[in-house]
């Protein structure tokens, strides 16, 4: 089968990248939250209780896990699934979460953001995936009274060194409060953007080889998917520097001193990845100048070997017009030298020599071959 011009590929928006969905019809009142589909699976509820006095893991219903709330200093409740409408309603009945905040948590095109209510704080948090395709995926935290609420989209997070270190009991998590859960959570978040960016390194480098060795057109496409990737990337953590920031500069209500320290850490770490996206950024529009050039250069010695050959064969088709011409000549003033003894050999000669003598002297400039040119005299 013949293969496909390489600008049919299908690549990805911006959107598509970040997972923007649609925003629901136009005029909707605020808060509401919309209904589940029937298809749709209802939400996976994990509960992990933990203290002083211990750790307690289960996988049980909303409720039972909302009745854990007095069993533990600090309750973790993940929910994966925010499509099921009906476990963001108990969720804003028992915990007093803002309608509003329980529609950023299940529209899932927010930017990253922090939103602190009477009852309650908000986090909105994008959680990029770079291992075989790059996607980013929203998670939302809230932070209530003795308790965190995780609402994501996926069963696999990266959370799960934030799980080893409350189970393994001897760790500042287990003797902190909720708050400081939820700063382990937006640090793992923000962590798990650095495997990401090294993909994107490995996959930078190799294309800086392909350019250097063989620049094809599929070499253009890659760039351009990297752009992309690194556009959304940017989107992805340039507003939760903002929220960052936000939360450690100012006092907050749920937030204790010692805990708003930790959140500048992780607003350091989001500095970084961002300083690191930048960087990557302008590697991808240095190789694609790179490519262009390369085009260009092999453009100038195909363009080189063509004037070479031209400028070569115009005095040598000079003489075989001029001596091609049917003069007899017997008749004076005739081109006598075609008369003379061995003349077509002597012809053929003379643009030898012509030839030799204008490819030694393009080697002398250093058109061919290895040759540097002679610097200028002073």
């Amino acid at each position: 089968m013949p293969k496909k011009p390489i600008w049919t590929r299908p690549i990805r928006s911006v959107g598509e990248l970040l997972g923007a969905k649609q925003y629901g019809p136009v005029g909707r009142p605020p808060g509401a939250l919309r209904k589940s589909e029937p298809q749709a699976q209802p939400a996976k509820i994990r509960a992990l209780c933990y203290g002083p006095g211990g750790v307690v893991s289960s996988e049980d219903t909303l409720e039972e896990a909302l009745a854990r709330r007095g069993e533990a200093a600090v309750v973790w409740i993940d929910v994966v699934g925010p499509h099921d409408s009906q476990a963001l309603r108990v969720l804003g009945q028992a915990l007093d979460l803002h309608p509003l905040s329980l529609e950023d948590a299940q529209h899932l095109h927010q930017r990253p953001k922090f939103d602190e209510y009477e009852a309650h704080d908000y986090v909105a948090l994008r959680l990029v995936h770079a291992e075989d395709t790059f996607s980013t995926e929203q998670i939302s935290l809230f932070l209530a009274e003795g308790c965190v609420v995780t609402v994501q989209e996926h069963e696999a997070d990266c959370f799960d060194e934030v799980r080893k270190r409350i189970k393994g009991g001897r760790h500042r998590i287990t003797h902190s409060g909720p708050d400081y859960l939820l700063y382990a959570l937006v640090d793992a978040v923000v962590d798990h953007s650095f495997p990401a960016l090294e993909r994107i390194g490995d996959r930078l480098e190799t294309l800086e080889d392909r350019v250097l060795a063989s620049p094809t057109e599929e070499v253009v496409a890659d760039l351009h998917l990297i752009r992309r990737e690194l556009l959304a990337f940017r989107k992805a953590v340039w507003p939760l520097r903002d929220a960052l920031s936000l939360i450690y500069r100012e006092e907050r209500i749920r937030l204790l001193p010692q805990t708003q320290v930790f959140f500048r850490d992780a607003y350091d770490h989001a500095v970084q990845a961002l300083d690191i996206i930048e960087s990557f950024r302008e590697m991808a529009s240095s190789l694609l100048d790179l490519y262009l050039s390369a085009v260009s250069h092999r453009m100038n010695d195909t363009m080189k070997v063509l004037t070479i050959i031209t400028t070569i064969f115009v005095p040598l088709g000079f003489l075989a017009g001029l001596y091609g011409m049917n003069f007899d000549p017997a008749q004076p003033g005739n081109m006598p030298e075609l008369s003379r003894p061995y003349a077509y050999p002597m012809l053929l000669g003379t643009m030898g020599l012509l030839a030799t003598a204008m490819l030694f002297g393009f080697w002398r400039i250093g058109w061919i071959g290895n040759r540097k040119p002679p610097e200028p005299k002073s």
